[in-house]
């Protein structure tokens, strides 16, 4: 069953408050089973603005074959949306938290929309912006997002600090590791 057009919004106004700090923003989301499945549809929201991120920033090679490339990048996509969760049903195993696995999943996975928004204007910005400002821009934005997930670690998981942090960078790592992939893939 896909999400609701109510669920979506009360999954974006969510996602909006936990950006804020906010842990009442846990309360918008449908932290089940159910829901964690139709939270998915996020990466569908998502896609949009990757592929506009993709082509304001010239992440693909040039020379690359556009099919090679629609074709790498939505298979890179696809796993890049599953891999952090199926990792996570290990980590909150060790963590002992397998019962708040909803709990966290399912705002992070929707937590990605505005995430997005945020790159992909900071990505708009830099076909105006000297270089060295649009880095530090990217920086910035970067940062927030970082913290942005931290925050949504530590309450959805309720773990410590710490804890947060580590799997922060957890889904760092992972994102870095695709991306060189992805990237490989394209320059082969």
């Amino acid at each position: 069953m896909a999400a609701s057009t109510t669920e979506i919004a009360a999954a974006l106004q969510g996602a909006i408050r936990l950006a804020q700090l906010d842990a009442g923003g846990l309360k918008f989301f449908d932290r089940t089973l159910g829901g964690f499945w139709r939270s998915f549809v996020a990466a569908a929201m998502v896609a949009p603005v990757r592929i506009a991120v993709l082509i304001l920033t010239g992440e693909v090679p040039a020379g690359t074959g556009v099919p090679r490339a629609v074709a790498v990048e939505i298979i890179s996509y696809a796993i890049g949306w599953l891999i952090y969760p199926f990792a996570m049903l290990f980590a909150v195993d060790l963590l002992k938290r397998r019962e708040r696995y909803f709990d966290y999943l399912v705002p992070y996975n929707w937590a990605n929309v505005p995430a997005a928004g945020l790159f992909l204007m900071v990505a708009g910005l830099g076909t105006l912006l000297p270089a060295p400002l649009y880095n530090l821009l990217s920086l910035v934005a970067l940062i927030s997002v970082l913290i942005y997930q931290w925050f949504i670690a530590r309450i959805g998981l309720m773990v410590s600090a710490s804890v947060a942090v580590a799997l922060v960078l957890l889904d760092l790592v992972l994102y870095l590791v695709m991306t060189r992939i992805t990237q490989l893939l394209l320059a082969a």
